[in-house]
């Protein structure tokens, strides 16, 4: 673990109100389209469909972001926390400061990027 008890914990409290935040977000997103849907159905041709599209990405990129969090989490009750899952190095505190469920490390996550991967 590369992080100290304190610090440990400020992460696990943001990442608590992230979740918390997130969750709320998949709540509205998925209600505003089961409202829109009840008003004004969806048949073929119709242009409500693509909002019902933009929603069902909205919904699958915070339910990513949430799998995310959710790692995050578990990985500080294990004592991995801020250790690359690629290399095992320590992730630079600073890139856990913007990226707080990050499993890779700036290095890993550039390979990651170039063979089209992506963390």
């Amino acid at each position: 673990m590369s992080q100290t008890a304190p610090t440990l914990e400020a992460i696990r409290a943001r990442l608590l109100r992230e979740r918390e935040a997130t969750l709320d977000e998949l709540e509205r997103i998925r209600r505003d389209r089961d409202e829109y849907e009840a008003d004004f159905g969806m048949g073929e041709g119709d242009p409500g469909i693509v909002e019902r599209e933009k929603a069902t990405l909205l919904i699958s990129q915070y339910d990513h972001r949430l799998t995310q969090i959710d790692a995050a989490l578990a990985q500080i009750d294990a004592g991995t926390y801020g250790l690359c899952t690629s290399c095992g190095e320590p992730i630079n505190p600073e890139r856990l400061e913007i990226l707080p469920f990050t499993t890779l490390c700036v290095t890993c996550a550039g390979k990651a990027r170039s063979q089209g991967g992506r963390r």
